[in-house]
């Protein structure tokens, strides 16, 4: 079979395989399958954590399509390999729940078969024209918070052994100064880059660091030792957090913002995710004035948040104001969100009257 055959062999095989998916309902039953085939061994908590994760990722991806009215590619002209749909672009709805499926299998083998679905899903939706790498971009992050929102309610088996398996490494509490400011450092050198080059920029680069992250996690969930990384999360992580996990959500939190978040406010949300939770957090050390509903969470802290996050007010006007105090009210209440997290979730609140406007 000479090379010229080998390539029309592959390029029918890709169409068959990304026109099958784009059937809707095609798509919803091979992902109850495959979320079936991949859990039936899991137990019934796991089986329900999974499928809330699922249609948390279908909500959010349908809310920022409505919200972002971002035109598909082949709407704008582009050619594509199928008919154009009359629904928006941003995200992609396919691979938000691919990414979502993986996420949630992460520390269990079907992990590896799950992450490699995802990535055939999204290639899939590039090749037929119907999304750009932006649109898969932004849904790698919806996939992170709908996980994170499924484990919010209903408590991930895996976690328990994931956060004992830290509880045995980690021996010293960190320099808390030290892993805020590189958080900080790090926040900043994305805000600057965006502000300078343009968001579009930075997305690739995010999007890598937290497919990289994801693998990095589940490597960490099976117990499995990175020389050099794993002296580093010692250094960088929480004492109370599972190995990857703060820089999981800190980087994903950013690729959420400048994806999802229409400018300037995404720049807003990275300047209150690098500084206002870094400030705040150094500021609530050792604080005896805790909050009346927060014993965690410090009147220090939480007016450090908003006063180090007044400058939003230069990126995005009222706008960022408004996110700021929001931000600053899911960061202070008990056990409720990630922080990396909650800003983001912050920006949904702040846009969400734009579907009623």
């Amino acid at each position: 079979m000479d090379i010229q055959n080998i390539s029309g062999f592959v390029y029918s095989a890709a169409l068959s395989f990304s026109t099958l998916i784009n059937s809707d309902l095609a798509y919803f039953l091979l992902t109850i399958l495959l979320a079936y085939l991949f859990t039936m061994r899991a137990g019934r908590q796991k089986q329900i954590h999974l499928a809330v994760a699922l249609l948390a990722a279908f909500a959010l991806a349908i809310l920022f399509k409505q919200i972002l009215a971002v035109p598909r590619p082949c709407q704008l002209g582009l050619p594509s390999l199928i008919s154009c749909p009359s629904d928006f672009s941003m995200p992609s709805i396919h691979a938000a729940v691919a990414f979502a499926l993986a996420i949630s299998l992460i520390g269990r083998r079907s992990f590896w078969p799950a992450i490699i679905w995802a990535i055939l899903v999204s290639c899939s939706r590039l090749f037929l024209g119907l999304h750009t790498p932006a649109d898969i971009f932004g849904a790698m992050a919806v996939a992170v918070l709908a996980v994170a929102l499924a484990d919010r309610f209903i408590p991930n088996p895996s976690d328990k052994a994931l956060h004992h398996r830290r509880r045995l490494k980690i021996g010293h509490v960190h320099h808390e100064l030290a892993r805020k400011s590189i958080q900080m450092a790090l926040g900043l050198m994305v805000l600057s880059t965006s502000l300078i080059f343009g968001i579009p920029s930075i997305l690739p680069i995010l999007a890598l660091l937290l497919f990289a992250g994801i693998l990095l996690f589940h490597l960490k969930a099976q117990d499995v030792r990175i020389p050099y990384v794993d002296a580093l999360l010692i250094r960088l992580e929480r004492a109370d957090a599972a190995p990857g996990l703060g820089a999981l959500t800190f980087v994903s939190g950013m690729l959420f913002s400048l994806a999802l978040l229409p400018a300037p406010l995404s720049l807003a949300a990275v300047y209150i995710l690098a500084v206002s939770d870094s400030v705040a957090s150094l500021a609530g050390q050792g604080s005896k004035h805790q909050l009346p509903h927060n014993a965690k969470k410090s009147f220090h802290g939480s007016l450090a948040f908003i006063l180090s996050g007044l400058p939003v007010y230069l990126l995005a006007g009222s706008s960022g104001l408004v996110l700021l105090l929001i931000a600053a009210m899911l960061e202070s209440l008990p056990s409720w969100f990630d922080d990396n997290l909650s800003i983001p979730l912050a920006g949904i609140i702040v846009l969400a009257p734009r579907l009623f406007g």
